[in-house]
């Protein structure tokens, strides 16, 4: 077995402290925007998500996006998110129906086919780190970096498509890591889902193209050709019906209806851009915001800084693999940027497509940080675990 018995325990009880909080949030969590008696708040996109999944149930076709997100009566309607992509929205109705569940058990249904992904998720990440070429222990501290992650415990607990896009983004990764050609028909598969799922499938594609082309050989180029050109030619149907209604393939524009709507220039989007940080590691709305919880962030401001003297003095162009990690990380982190700057949108959840890396790096940040202080590396899922805790604890019970 790869993972020691240590190693197992602590997995083990970051994965069950991670699924209580889950399931807490699952079923406690308001629709909308009111709090519940933790102080929590719901999040004001998932009525529009839910909303698509009725749409679909009463009337057995997709629906079309009229109304934007500066409209005065946008949070009222909730039909905002209409033009996304409809697979997690199509398979959500499709369970609703097949079990013959009543109407108010959709909201739970959603949210508990993301716990369902989510546990999966655990295994791909399993996967990829192994394949990253991390130790034991180093694959320990990225599992519990992520079960105890407050933006992926809440975030992967609502009913959007976030959870399934990010777990088919992270399945994709491991595909290309493992081997492109020999696994061309899951990545052929898995691409065209992420077509099907949601628009941040452009994030995969420099490094997608990058890695496949890299390893081509006269023996694999049709596979390669067919790993580039078939998810597309799937997914035609969704970008022509995009084109066709909205006039833009990827419509995410049109649910604004203008650029600046919540910063009035880029002076203050840049002024936000410092919250990134807070949403990355625990956003969790909580009413009235606790400030101990920002206090305990500072601990992971301060690993955040080591990582990236990390990263600026390990980065190694020679080598495949971190060839391939740099591109899609800095490939997501100018996406985040192009669309949080002009809008003032500032979710740590946005970097989620590069999650692993951003983990991978930081887990090596931090070992070799103990190891400068002559602290064996064998402590640090413990000391992740402890550094996450106390937000849970803060945020729920204080």
């Amino acid at each position: 077995m790869f993972l020691s018995k240590q190693s197992l325990i602590i997995i083990f009880i970051a994965l069950i402290t991670s699924i209580f909080f889950r399931v807490k949030i699952i079923e406690e969590l308001p629709l909308g925007t009111d709090t519940n008696h933790y102080g929590l708040k719901g999040f004001d996109d998932e009525p529009a998500h839910l909303n698509y999944v009725k749409f679909i149930i009463e009337n057995n076709e997709f629906p079309v996006l009229k109304s934007k997100i500066t409209d005065p009566d946008a949070f009222e309607k909730f039909e905002f998110e209409y033009h996304q992509p409809f697979f997690y929205y199509g398979y959500t109705s499709f369970l609703f129906k097949f079990l013959d569940l009543k109407q108010t058990n959709l909201l739970k249904l959603g949210r508990y086919f993301n716990f369902i992904i989510f546990l999966f998720s655990v295994l791909i990440l399993y996967l990829i780190f192994k394949e990253i070429g991390f130790n034991q222990i180093q694959v320990t501290c990225g599992l519990v970096f992520y079960l105890m992650l407050g933006s992926s415990v809440y975030y992967g607990s609502l009913l959007s498509n976030d959870m399934l896009s990010w777990y088919l983004i992270w399945q994709i990764i491991y595909l290309l890591l493992k081997n492109p050609h020999r696994n061309w028909i899951y990545l052929i598969v898995s691409i065209t889902l992420l077509h099907f799922t949601k628009f941040n499938v452009v994030l995969i594609y420099p490094a997608l193209v990058y890695l496949v082309l890299k390893n081509r050989n006269h023996v694999t180029s049709y596979r390669t050709n067919l790993i580039l050109i078939l998810p597309i030619l799937f997914s035609l149907p969704i970008y022509s019906r995009n084109l066709s209604l909205y006039g833009n393939p990827f419509p995410i524009g049109n649910i604004t209806g203008e650029t600046w709507y919540y910063v009035s220039n880029i002076w203050e989007s840049l002024f936000r851009l410092k919250k990134m940080f807070y949403t990355f590691f625990f956003s969790m709305y909580f009413e009235p915001a606790k400030k101990l919880i920002y206090i305990f962030n500072y601990i992971t401001y301060i690993w955040l800084i080591i990582t990236l003297f990390y990263w600026i003095k390990n980065i190694k162009f020679e080598i495949r693999e971190n060839q391939f990690i740099n591109l899609l990380l800095v490939t997501n982190i100018l996406a985040f940027l192009y669309f949080a700057i002009p809008t003032g949108i500032i979710e740590g959840r946005q970097l989620f497509p590069a999650l692993p890396f951003i983990i991978y790096f930081m887990v090596l940040g931090l070992c070799q940080f103990l190891l400068k202080l002559k602290i064996n590396e064998k402590y640090a899922p413990v000391i992740i675990y402890i550094i996450f805790l106390p937000s849970f604890i803060i945020g729920f019970y204080l």
